[in-house]
């Protein structure tokens, strides 16, 4: 199955709201990252599911976006990709300081040219979800568990 066929984030959307696959993202001045996790399959697409969940990461940069499925990784590519990260993280941490410094200063000194001083801090957003104790199957009532008499649960 394609990822066009498969991952639709906005199909399902209202205005104004979130797909149920949204699952975390971080919003920053240059970007969105954006995690959207499958645990069912979407309508019309049922015959297509095997039952296990997809993951794709959406970057989102000045209008383009780039999708990622991370599921498609073996676990030892997985694995490269989460070291990759990490280093590139501590690698450019020390220049992104600097810039912060920089921009910091230059603001003290009556200069506010510098954009990052008016951005928001970036945010790192879980989405909660409630979790369900069984599966769905579970949460339904058989007849045998009833309520005895009226509708509200007391004996008539």
């Amino acid at each position: 199955m394609k990822a066009s066929q498969r991952y639709s984030p906005r199909k399902q959307a209202l205005a104004g709201q979130y797909t149920e696959a949204r699952d975390a993202w971080v919003d920053t001045g240059e970007g969105d990252f954006i995690l959207y996790v499958h645990d069912k399959p979407e309508p019309g697409l049922e015959e297509r599911w095997d039952g296990i969940s997809e993951a794709m990461v959406h970057v989102d940069y000045k209008g383009r976006r780039v999708r990622v499925r991370l599921d498609a990784l073996t676990e030892s590519e997985l694995d490269a990709l989460e070291e990759f990260w990490k280093y590139t993280i501590e690698r450019v941490r020390p220049f992104v300081q600097a810039r912060d410094q920089k921009a910091q200063e230059a603001a003290e000194h009556g200069d506010y040219s510098h954009i990052r001083i008016y951005r928001p801090a970036g945010r790192f957003i879980v989405r909660p979800r409630s979790e369900r104790e069984h599966g769905e199957g579970v949460q339904e009532r058989s007849e045998d568990d009833a309520p005895v008499g009226g509708s509200d649960g007391d004996p008539a």
